[in-house]
């Protein structure tokens, strides 16, 4: 048994729940979940490969280590399908979340991350900067988003969060 570390980094739109929440979403798989009808080839491709259970003592777990940085004070901040522990950064715009020590996580669940600052239902922009370097060269690439998100949903935010449980679609 071998242990091996995957790192990646990456921009991506934020989706909005409850009109509230921006959410993040790491997927558990890199496939297809679900797909009507597989050809014979793709059957025969998928029924060799493992399947993930944490019944199985050869399954590997997967860790999460996630820092934020918040254009404004984030107000909010929870892993609904996981158990995690949130640290305070050197200023309060800054969060920094790993799954919760001592529980062995298996990569059969999407890990959902859901957050709220001050600015939320503010007009706003947000400009990312993503250096990609290689061997021989250094790349640099910009992602700016525009949000226009008006606060229609005039719900506390545990009370939206504890109805986005309760809907059980994040």
């Amino acid at each position: 048994k071998t242990d091996i570390e995957i790192q990646f980094r990456y921009i991506d739109k934020l989706e909005v729940s409850m009109n509230q929440f921006w959410r993040f979403t790491l997927y558990s798989t890199l496939t297809s979940r679900y797909s009507k009808r597989p050809s014979n080839k793709d059957a025969a491709t998928l029924a060799g490969y493992p399947l993930i259970s944490s019944a199985d003592p050869n399954a590997y777990p997967w860790s999460i280590d996630i820092t934020i940085e918040s254009s404004r004070l984030i107000t909010f901040l929870d892993a609904p399908y996981h158990k995690i522990d949130v640290t305070d950064g050197s200023k309060s715009n800054i969060k920094s979340i790993k799954f919760k020590e001592g529980f062995k996580y298996m990569p059969n669940k999407n890990f959902v991350l859901l957050y709220s600052n001050e600015l939320i239902n503010e007009p706003h922009y947000t400009l990312s900067k993503s250096v990609l370097t290689n061997e021989s060269e250094s790349e640099i690439n910009y992602c700016a988003n525009v949000s226009f998100l008006p606060r229609m949903n005039l719900s506390k935010v545990d009370d939206a969060y504890r109805a986005l449980l309760e809907d059980n679609n994040p």
